[in-house]
């Protein structure tokens, strides 16, 4: 399984196939892409959650939250009205518009690579 690293601020985020939530939206880098899909990394204090391909902030959420990338987040009904009182954002994410408190999750917008055969067939030969 493909490893990468991406280095932030002298921090590197590492992620793996497994942790991209929708690869069948990739768009590389110079194809045709009307609607500006882009990778984002959200994670947890550095530590990589998921990876999804979106147009936006928003809909990465809503996408991550779709396939359950997001459950440790997630309020009931009980814990999002009490968070609502106090004043503590809650976020409505996903088809179901289901409460997430993600006040310290971090999303960042990751560089879109090229496609490249060569690239994934040379890394095929090294396994």
């Amino acid at each position: 399984m493909a490893d990468s690293k991406f280095l932030v601020r002298n921090f590197e985020f590492r992620f793996t196939d497994a942790d991209v939530v929708n690869d069948c939206n990739f768009i590389p880098l110079g194809d045709y892409n009307p609607h500006k899909v882009v990778p984002w990394l959200l994670h947890d204090e550095g530590f990589t959650i998921c990876v999804v391909f979106a147009d936006c902030e928003n809909d990465a959420l809503d996408e991550a939250a779709d396939e359950g990338k997001l459950d440790r987040y997630l309020l009931d009904d009980a814990a999002a009205e009490e968070a609502e009182k106090k004043n503590i954002p809650v976020s409505f994410l996903g088809n179901y518009g289901k409460p997430y408190d993600v006040e310290n999750l971090g999303i960042m917008q990751l560089p879109t690579p090229s496609f490249s055969f060569c690239s994934l067939f040379n890394n095929e030969q090294k396994n």
